[in-house]
């Protein structure tokens, strides 16, 4: 049986360098988004101007059953494919995502990302709590 993608066999993440062609968090994380059905479009994402509109589009693709990339303070790029809801006011409180920066499967999964009242989406990953991501861009996916 293959690993995941983004996984070698060791159950590690497969990182390299941004300037790679291959393997980057760009690549990884639209390799992550293809296991569940579908693939990050090319091109502009939402900017951090149009929160609600980014929100709107991750809410529709976990609707959908899909993942959905988002970029992370400007330089990296993580995939978000869960949600957690209030169930007494049904508002969404976060989003779980995977990291291809993360070690280890443990350290890349199981992490959240807070929707904030101006829907801003921040948290840390698993691997370091003292850094703190700022999603400034969501894609869509095609």
């Amino acid at each position: 049986m293959e690993p995941p993608p983004a996984l070698n066999a060791n159950g590690t993440f497969v990182k390299k360098t941004p300037i790679s062609t291959e393997g980057n968090c760009f690549e990884n994380t639209d390799k992550m988004i293809g296991a569940t059905g579908t693939k990050m479009a090319r091109g502009e994402s939402n900017t951090e101007k149009d929160k609600s509109a980014g929100v709107d589009i991750i809410n529709k693709e976990i609707d959908n059953g899909h993942s959905v990339g988002v970029h992370v303070n400007g330089t990296h790029w993580v995939a978000i494919a869960s949600r957690t809801t209030d169930v007494k006011t049904q508002k969404v409180t976060s989003y779980g995502f995977a990291d291809p920066a993360g070690r280890n499967v443990n350290e890349g999964m199981g992490t959240s990302l807070k929707l904030n009242s101006d829907n801003s989406l921040t948290g840390n990953p698993a691997f370091s709590y003292s850094t703190k991501y700022i999603i400034v861009g969501v894609q869509k996916n095609q």
